[in-house]
């Protein structure tokens, strides 16, 4: 008599929302994925900013500093004909490497803690990367933020229109998310409390509404230290 291959079915269970222990288990595993693709997503997209420094025979400032929630890379002795290329490296690698690498699994496939780990890099967090794009221009002046940059670059002024150009690509990024989100309820996860919706909403309350208080420089307005 040979016993049940209970580690086999775990990444199944955990996928199953219906009791408060798998809910809690859910929030914690979904917290550590979204900040571990999160931070894949910033390191491609700061060391993409130093590849095109070296190309264009600038200077390094030290190596990129990444975290989850965000990172810079500082340079010198870059030419202005190479900014505007530096200034979309950034998002557009970090982009083409998340959805070339998870929209395939996420779509295809078969094992379903595969195609879940993949919804967060190519469904979820394209919403925070073409939001960057989007709401910068409209907010922020500091041209440390690379919309802003860019637009100055090319002659965009005032900035905010950027933002305009922008929205429609944040439109169809947040159709993409809605789209996918119900793919994922409907044949990954089984959530009869929609659990995952409230975890999804609060994280874009706190990875949108963290980036907002930043362009708006609302921390050192308000700073009490």
């Amino acid at each position: 008599m040979t016993e049940p291959d209970t580690k086999a079915a775990a990444p199944r269970d955990l996928l199953r929302l219906e009791s408060r222990k798998s809910r809690g288990t859910y929030f914690f595993l979904s917290f550590v994925t979204v900040l571990a693709l999160r931070m894949l997503e910033n390191t491609v997209h700061e060391y993409a900013h130093a590849v095109v420094v070296l190309m264009a025979g600038g200077e390094l400032v030290g190596l990129p500093f990444v975290t989850p929630f965000g990172g810079f890379t500082s340079w010198r002795y870059v030419t202005s004909e190479w900014l505007p290329l530096l200034n979309v490296a950034g998002t557009s690698a970090a982009a083409a490497v998340m959805l070339g690498v998870f929209l395939p699994l996420f779509l295809k496939a078969k094992r379903k803690w595969l195609r879940w780990i993949a919804y967060w890099g190519c469904v979820v967090i394209p919403v925070n990367t073409v939001f960057y794009w989007f709401m910068a221009p409209l907010l922020a002046t500091a041209e440390n933020y690379d919309p802003v940059a860019f637009a100055e670059n090319v002659g965009i002024s005032p900035p905010w229109i950027l933002g305009l150009i922008m929205a429609l690509p944040f439109v169809l990024a947040c159709w993409w998310m809605v789209h996918g989100t119900r793919k994922l309820r409907a044949g990954i996860i089984v959530d009869p409390s929609q659990f995952h919706t409230k975890c999804l909403v609060l994280y874009y309350i706190i990875s949108i509404g963290f980036p907002v208080v930043s362009y708006l420089n609302l921390l050192d307005i308000f700073k009490w230290w």
